[in-house]
């Protein structure tokens, strides 16, 4: 199962509650990627550390990385899309930064404090203009091929949405 949305829509909240609820394997792209001192890993490391996860039975990811959506889709069966507003978007990276300042999130690589900078900001104040009609293009064409896409609009409908995710019968890769 994939999780994906813009900073700040919870993806993470909504990966560990179904990871737990399902009895899957979770991984966060973020973790995968950043080493510490918010170093990138180099796009091969990544990329290789990722397709052995995506070739394990079953999984939670949360994270976006347009750039590796396509691999991850391929292998997945099931799609959280947290399709939330700049606004609650903007508002969610506010309160993680005001609640965890300084310290690290367990889904981020080790040393990389939770910070917010301009840049960051400006990606989430853009990201949904920039990404969303692209994320949908390959979401649809996902659902063509039978992946299950399930696109929530608000905190409230992910709130009702959670509280019935139920393990799928017959689940195949990324459960």
């Amino acid at each position: 199962m994939l999780v994906i949305g813009g900073s700040g829509a919870g993806k993470t909240t909504a990966a560990v509650r179904l990871a737990a609820v399902l009895d899957l394997p979770l991984y966060h792209l973020d973790r995968l990627f950043w080493q510490p001192g918010w170093r990138e890993l180099p796009r091969n490391q990544f990329d290789d550390a990722l397709a052995q996860v995506v070739a394990r039975p079953t999984w939670v990811i949360d994270g976006n990385f347009s750039r590796t959506l396509p691999q991850r889709l391929q292998a997945a069966d099931t799609v959280l899309w947290l399709d939330f507003s700049t606004a609650t978007c903007l508002a969610g990276v506010l309160a993680r930064w005001a609640a965890l300042r300084g310290r690290q999130r367990p889904d981020m690589g080790p040393g990389c404090p939770e910070k917010i900078d301009l840049p960051f900001l400006w990606h989430v104040m853009t990201w949904r203009a920039r990404s969303r009609a692209p994320l949908a293009r390959q979401l649809a064409e996902a659902g063509a091929r039978g992946v299950a896409v399930h696109r929530v609009r608000s905190r409230r409908e992910l709130g009702r949405w959670l509280a019935c995710a139920v393990a799928p019968a017959g689940a195949r890769h990324g459960a």
